[in-house]
């Protein structure tokens, strides 16, 4: 059945762009979705009304509702690290319009969902257990998993000639500037991307691997590196003390799911959750240590077929089980519980009832 969106949107980073991919989705399942620009709204009222903090904040949150009204929304959708208020939420709800959020964040790095988390009728999360169950008895019941997923953008794009051989593109957290001037230290070949490297504390050698660290990527320009290159590095950000990579990671982040598509060999830190994604080395290459990234770099920059063979699996995975629109329809599922699922299972639990009842009858213990 389609239904109204409404999706805010924050002024800036990873959660925005992962908003706008799940507009995409969400309209290719025949949605009608509109978008909400936090950032837009916030740079508008501050230049008219010469209005800052909290009482830009507070009209754009009037905003919200406002618009919310106006195009009859069912759902309104807020990404992660937009700031819309208690007050606008409760005003959203008692219009009789569901509030979903998707925190598509590190819980840990960021506390912002604290205060809001009990106020959405719905409340998404890219941690699994034990966050998932904590903060259903904590904060909120409906609080649910939902990982990130690959976007539909990327199934347009066509095969790209190599120009590339290991290549990262992503923000340089304090755990990738040391595993990066550790791997150049080794001799190991590769190139590095994204805004603020080029400030980075790495040492004047290992910036010469940076091909541009100034600039703040496009989805097409990230998609067009990782479509060139034969092995995209994939190292999470992690918080965890001075290691470089934390194997019990409990989140995967969106580049998981978007090499595939893009036909490179992902060679990803290792982290349990991965695997219920992806199989080792039939879908993807892990690593534990700068040592054993370099070995393997250097193994599958010689090895085409075996490469192309993981490439192909860990594609044909992506599509049939890893689409954004997949895990849209997973949360539709959750924010619209099919009714006649519902009678079914109650019908069923009557079914059980009686047989037991007779039973016990059969056997005198009425």
């Amino acid at each position: 059945m389609a239904r109204t969106f409404l999706v805010v949107l924050p002024a800036e980073g990873g959660s925005r762009t992962h908003g706008e991919y799940v507009v995409s989705a969400l309209v290719a399942r025949g949605h009608q979705v509109h978008t909400f620009d936090c950032g837009a709204y916030a740079r508008g009222l501050s230049s008219l009304l010469a209005a800052k903090g909290d009482i830009a904040n507070d009209l754009l949150n009037q905003s919200l509702v406002v618009k919310a009204l106006e195009i009859k929304a069912d759902v309104v959708l807020v990404m992660a690290l937009a700031p819309v208020t208690v007050f606008a939420v409760t005003l959203l709800k008692n219009a009789s319009i569901r509030t979903v959020h998707y925190f598509c964040e590190d819980l840990k790095m960021f506390s912002l969902w604290k205060p809001i988390i009990k106020t959405y009728d719905h409340f998404f999360i890219i941690q699994k257990n034990p966050w998932e169950k904590q903060l259903q008895e904590a904060y909120n019941p409906e609080t649910r998993y939902l990982p990130h997923g690959a976007p539909i953008e990327y199934l347009e794009g066509t095969r790209a000639p190599k120009e590339y051989g290991a290549v990262f593109v992503g923000s340089p957290y304090e755990n990738r500037v040391r595993f990066f001037d550790k791997l150049y230290r080794m001799g190991c070949n590769f190139s590095l991307w994204g805004h603020r490297w080029a400030k980075a504390p790495l040492s004047p050698e290992c910036k010469t691997r940076i091909v541009d660290g100034v600039s703040w990527l496009s989805s097409a320009q990230i998609q067009a590196i990782f479509s060139k290159a034969q092995i995209v590095i994939n190292l999470h950000s992690t918080i965890v003390g001075d290691q470089d990579v934390d194997i019990k990671g409990d989140f995967i982040n969106p580049r998981t799911f978007m090499v595939p598509l893009c036909r490179a060999l992902q060679i990803a830190d290792r982290r349990d959750l991965l695997y219920d994604f992806y199989e080792e080395r039939t879908e993807i290459v892990t690593f534990s240590s700068a040592y054993e990234l370099k070995d393997k770099i250097e193994y599958y920059l010689t090895h085409e077929e075996e490469r192309e063979r993981i490439v192909e699996a860990a594609f044909r995975k992506t599509v049939a089980a890893h689409l954004l629109t997949t895990r849209m329809d997973s949360l539709e599922r959750l924010v619209f519980p099919d009714p006649s699922a519902h009678c079914q299972q109650a019908i069923n639990e009557l079914a059980e009832d009686i047989s037991r009842t007779h039973s016990h009858r059969e056997k005198g213990y009425a």
